[in-house]
């Protein structure tokens, strides 16, 4: 794959942007600061993913996600997407939010029935989501 020569512009007044705003932050005095902000707050990614036994039924789902030690979630950061989910399976959503944890739940329900030799077909949900960390 090729890279247009209007994309590789794009990119060079990006980055001389940006190590100009460097260059004006290293003048003010306020590079370590900056610095010192950037490194206070990251990304984090979860993924899951649950899926029930054949002849299980549906069963609710719940998963805690606690913040890494030294660090807070912020709670309105907190995004979460369904990857999959199988035909009666559902997403409840994010049910609590805190700075020290929050909690995301859904149900996974088999689809038909189970007799003798012929099996349900199971029952899935998988998300994935974002949410930011605070050093304290």
């Amino acid at each position: 794959m090729a890279i247009s020569e209007g994309t590789l512009r794009n990119v060079a007044k990006a980055a001389y942007t940006i190590l100009s705003l460097v260059a004006i932050a290293h003048q003010l005095g306020i590079a370590k600061e900056i610095e010192q902000k950037a490194s206070q707050d990251r990304q984090m990614n979860f993924q899951h993913k649950w899926i029930n036994r054949h002849c299980e039924g549906d069963r609710h789902r719940r998963r805690v996600i606690v913040a890494d030690k030294g660090w807070q979630i912020d709670p309105a950061s907190i995004k979460v997407r369904v990857l999959s989910d199988s035909k009666k399976s559902s997403f409840t959503g994010v049910t609590f939010a805190s700075r020290d944890s929050f909690v995301v739940e859904g149900r996974t329900v088999n689809h038909g029935d189970c007799f003798w030799l012929f099996k349900d077909a199971r029952g899935s949900l998988v998300i994935a989501g974002t949410y930011r960390e605070v050093k304290n």
